[in-house]
């Protein structure tokens, strides 16, 4: 009995159970070729989104006073 994988929802035949159905190219294939170019599509359009963001990480440091409380205030500036 055919079945479909967990992921991407691909058509996979049992070649116990199915061994002696015909091949039929559109359903085991050509579906399952078109499902697979929408997802990996679909991926790299969201890596081109990421990368068009151009994220960006600011690095720094800070050395405290040993100070603290209300009386001795403390700001960092970015």
């Amino acid at each position: 009995m055919a079945s479909y994988t967990p992921n991407l929802n691909l058509y996979k035949k049992d070649p116990i159970a199915d061994g002696n159905d015909f091949f039929n190219i559109k359903t085991m294939m050509n579906d399952n070729w078109d499902k697979i170019d929408e997802k990996v599509k679909a991926a790299l359009d969201d890596i081109g989104d990421l990368q068009s963001e151009q994220v960006r990480i600011a690095t720094g440091s800070y050395e405290g006073t040993g100070t603290y409380g209300a009386s001795n205030p403390c700001s960092l500036t970015f």
